[in-house]
């Protein structure tokens, strides 16, 4: 009769032991789906403001600085800005007028100021990607020009953003470009900067808009307690193999 009675109490004892605690010392409990915490498991952990730099690495015809800033919101949409300036270059009206500045013909290098959107936003593992189009800043300056005819019979485009007649006289090519705004076809020189800037644009019967490029890929994930985002950017080039650059940025803002 005691066997049974202290082998009951030792029981009851085992019980209250593992059925309570301390105050303030209560075990976890695993109630299913549930992050614990680490950095960059959510994509509101990689949300605000972001600036820092490109390691060892600038676009030289931006303003020759290695500046990044990285805008982001918690669903994982921003905007990417390299280089000094705070705004975009401004866009002239004028269809004759290179942008940003005069002469210049590339439409592959990223320009200060402009808000690069993100594309294919994703978060794998703690790891955020997405990716930008440089083109995407010189959208506004092909459409400033209406499509018309080729006159370039190797391009074998039946819409571009350079047009051409030949002189009967001379035998040579006058070109021209039209004013999407006033249908006005303004001469240029055949093979001059607006002719080169031209061709990186892509016309249909309707509109002339920049052509697309391969992106610039982004690959990274936060560090120190997710107040630094560190990431690879790769960066398309003509000879198509991408340059690697490591970028580091700093939490400014949430």
């Amino acid at each position: 009769m005691h066997a049974v009675r202290e082998t009951s109490l030792i029981a009851l004892s085992l019980c209250f032991i593992a059925c309570s605690g301390e105050p303030g010392n209560d075990p976890k409990v695993n109630i299913g789906d549930r992050h614990v915490g680490v950095a960059g498991d959510e994509l509101t952990d990689f949300s605000g403001e972001w600036e820092g730099y490109m390691e060892a690495f600038s676009f030289s015809p931006v303003d020759g600085s290695d500046r990044i800033r990285i805008s982001l919101d918690s669903e994982g949409q921003g905007a990417v800005r390299f280089g000094e300036r705070d705004e975009p270059y401004p866009l002239s009206p004028d269809p004759l007028a290179n942008y940003p500045v005069p002469g210049w013909t590339a439409t592959s290098t990223p320009l200060s100021g402009f808000a690069y959107p993100m594309h294919d936003a994703a978060l794998d593992d703690g790891r955020f990607r997405f990716r930008v189009q440089f083109e995407a800043a010189y959208d506004g300056w092909c459409a400033l020009h209406a499509p018309t005819q080729s006159y370039r019979e190797e391009y074998q485009v039946k819409h571009a953003c350079v047009g051409g007649v030949r002189n009967a006289e001379s035998l040579r090519w006058e070109c021209f470009v039209v004013d999407a705004a006033t249908s006005e076809h303004l001469s240029i020189g055949c093979g001059d900067p607006v002719e080169s800037q031209c061709n990186e644009c892509a016309c249909d019967a309707e509109a002339c808009r920049v052509a697309p490029r391969s992106p610039a890929r982004f690959d990274g994930r936060l560090e120190d307690g997710g107040n630094r985002f560190v990431a690879t950017m790769l960066v398309p080039t003509n000879s198509g193999v991408d340059t690697r650059v490591t970028v580091r940025l700093t939490r400014v803002s949430q």
